[in-house]
């Protein structure tokens, strides 16, 4: 099946939705979702939905339905769109620390250039060997505020993740209730499996939890 057209919910803007197919009715037409037995059948992109009689995680999870590859993909791009905000926000948050860091190594740098120069002007040292010198400390500079930025972002990435490595994207669906649960890791989002029905607006809780892990919705 193709993909349908979707809109992402999310605060910045864009919602995720599905036109056409309806899993739900699908399923019911195919026959009881009450019973134990698990059974497959289609539904977003060119996955599955799952019918495992309506199980319910701790009443708030109905079912999950397999996501196909495309629509994975896209969830998927999305989750690390929402992550990069995160880890703006986080950089922000870091930058007078960092940026204390970066003005004092430049403030030995000059220094450092203000005490050669000095050397040059009594003729201590020549001016070829100045301007090399200036150049050495300069170079040894650049490489220590790479450093720090480097540090900034890695201390940016790690706070984002702590806070939002696991998270559940809501979906726009025929007014079904429905999240995708992704996770993370290292800084980049992984592939989503599976959308969860619930049996609740997704925006009354603050977390969905689904195989042993707590998913901070995104409202």
């Amino acid at each position: 099946m193709k993909l349908s057209r979707f809109v992402l919910l999310l605060p910045a803007a864009l919602l995720v939705g599905c036109d056409g197919y309806d899993p739900v009715a699908d399923a019911q037409k195919r026959g009881s979702v009450h019973g134990r037995e698990t059974r497959w059948v289609e539904g977003y992109g060119d996955g599955q939905t799952s019918v495992s009689g309506i199980a319910k995680r701790g009443d708030v999870i109905r079912r999950q339905i397999r996501l196909g590859a495309s629509q994975a993909e896209i969830m998927r791009s999305l989750a690390q769109r929402k992550f990069d905000g995160y880890v703006a926000t986080e950089m922000q948050f870091l930058q007078p620390k960092y940026e204390a860091k970066k003005r004092a190594v430049r403030s030995r740098t000059q220094k450092k250039v203000n005490s050669i120069r000095a050397k040059a002007s009594v003729g201590r040292i020549t001016a070829a060997e100045a301007d090399q010198q200036i150049r050495s400390v300069e170079a040894d500079t650049a490489q220590e505020v790479a450093k720090i930025d480097t540090s900034w972002r890695k201390e940016a990435l790690a706070r984002a993740e702590k806070k939002h490595g696991e998270m559940a994207l809501p979906l726009a669906r025929g007014g079904e209730y429905t999240v995708v649960p992704t996770s993370i890791r290292g800084g980049v989002a992984q592939t989503p499996t599976v959308a969860l029905e619930l049996n609740v607006d997704p925006r009354s809780l603050g977390t969905v939890r689904y195989e042993g892990r707590q998913y901070a919705v995104v409202n």
